[in-house]
């Protein structure tokens, strides 16, 4: 008797402790599913900003003379914004021990889109790298067009990071809908 009503503790705290985890996996699949929608409204809202540099980038690279209407502005605008996100809550459920209670086929999804977005965040820093040139050798009071090859290599890197961005946020949209 005093062996059975053992087991049955045991059954009963196994049976408490996984519900426990369930209810855990659960917290924690809200948390990653709401990191990836403020993640996919960042990647909206930058999108334009992003696009607008673009073509003000394209415009001086095209560009032939001082004369050409991009210069006529005082000053070359090369603002812009991108998207701040976080992978906070996604690493936090992997390394939990709610990672075992999760669906594979979500697993599988949201593992795409954070590996993209690791892919996207390399070529802004590479884009990043090419601005700050830029900018170097604008503050140094160089004109755009003496520094056409940097704007050439930020234009390229431009068009990846734009991609990328459209890449993350079409994956992101998948999971938000």
């Amino acid at each position: 008797m005093v062996i059975f009503a053992v087991l049955v503790a045991f059954g009963v705290d196994n049976w408490r402790e996984t519900r426990q985890l369930q209810r855990f996996a659960e917290t924690a699949r809200a948390a990653v599913e709401m990191e990836i929608e403020e993640n996919w409204r960042e990647f909206e809202k930058t999108r334009q900003p992003l696009r607008n540099l673009l073509e003000r980038v394209a415009a001086v690279v095209g560009a032939q003379s001082e004369s050409d209407p991009v210069f006529t502005e005082s000053q070359l605008d090369l603002t812009f914004s991108l998207p701040e996100t976080s992978s906070a809550a996604w690493r936090t459920a992997q390394a939990s021990q709610a990672a075992p209670y999760f669906d594979y086929n979500w697993i599988i999804s949201v593992s795409r889109a954070y590996e993209m977005l690791g892919t996207y965040e390399r070529m802004r820093d590479l884009m990043l790298d090419s601005l700050t040139q830029v900018l170097a050798r604008m503050a140094s009071g160089t004109h755009p067009l003496q520094a056409k090859q940097d704007f050439h290599r930020l234009n390229g890197r431009l068009l990846l990071v734009m991609q990328a961005h459209a890449e993350v946020q079409k994956q992101m949209k998948l999971l938000v809908d």
